[in-house]
């Protein structure tokens, strides 16, 4: 009895992966303010082994119990190190919650960021460089 586990404790030893560890996100995106009409750019980067499977997605399409890759401007790749959600022109709807989200077989981990829209001239009245105080 005692040999059988000393050779079942020796397989479980040979047999393990020692390289193989859990998600842990490197690079988190940022929160920003834009304005409508511009472009911006969330970007997100991960480690672990086996490489994560990243995503970024606006919060409110996210499945919470799964890992997806839809919503436009998603460049998602099963071994990528780092995923980029761009958007080339922001409207009102695209503010809210993002969440970046690495996942691989060990675990998932995640990180959000809060894309504001707000028109910094939109209370106030453009001069065109003309100084408001000389007449």
């Amino acid at each position: 009895m005692l040999e059988f586990v000393v050779l079942s404790a020796i397989l479980l030893i040979a047999g393990a992966d020692h390289h193989a560890c859990a998600p842990v996100i490197i690079q988190s995106p940022k929160n920003k303010t834009v304005a409508p009409g511009s472009q911006f750019r969330l970007e997100c980067a991960a480690e672990g082994a086996p490489a994560p499977k990243i995503t970024i997605t606006k919060l409110e399409e996210a499945e919470l119990n799964k890992v997806q890759s839809r919503g436009k401007g998603v460049d998602v790749e099963p071994s990528a190190k780092e995923v980029i959600y761009m958007n080339e022109e922001v409207y009102a709807l695209d503010e809210g919650w993002y969440r970046c989200v690495a996942a691989n077989s060990l675990g998932v981990v995640f990180s959000d960021a809060y894309l504001r829209v707000y028109d910094l001239c939109g209370d106030i009245t453009c001069t065109g460089g003309q100084d408001l105080c000389s007449r």
